[in-house]
């Protein structure tokens, strides 16, 4: 039968630490390792022997509307890993600084809740 959840996700906190876990299970899984962004993060694909899906990710410093997904190269150095994300995303509908996405939906909630 198949599985109703379509993935599970967990949070690593920098670009080194997802590295890490992507070259671990590239050695094991090969080719099965998918590397994306989805503009706000960038993250890891893949299925364990079951093939249940699992996503690593961290927080990009950006933010931008939903769906959003490209390729990337997690082997890139940090500083052109987020200039390459950074062009990608800088023209694409919502984008803007993390921060300034967060400050800006904190107000909304709090306002719509007085």
């Amino acid at each position: 039968m198949k599985s109703p959840v379509d993935h599970i996700s967990f949070r690593v906190f920098s670009i080194s630490e997802l590295r890490s876990f992507f070259h671990s299970l590239i050695s094991v899984l090969d080719k099965q390792v998918q590397t994306v962004s989805h503009g706000s993060t960038w993250s890891i694909y893949f299925r364990d022997p079951e093939q249940n899906r699992f996503e690593i990710f961290t927080d990009t410093p950006w933010h931008v509307d939903q769906p959003c997904k490209f390729d990337v190269d997690l082997d890139l150095p940090d500083e052109k890993l987020m200039a390459f994300t950074h062009q990608k995303i800088q023209q694409m509908s919502g984008f803007t600084h993390a921060t300034q996405w967060q400050a800006s939906h904190k107000a909304e909630f709090i306002n719509s809740h007085h």
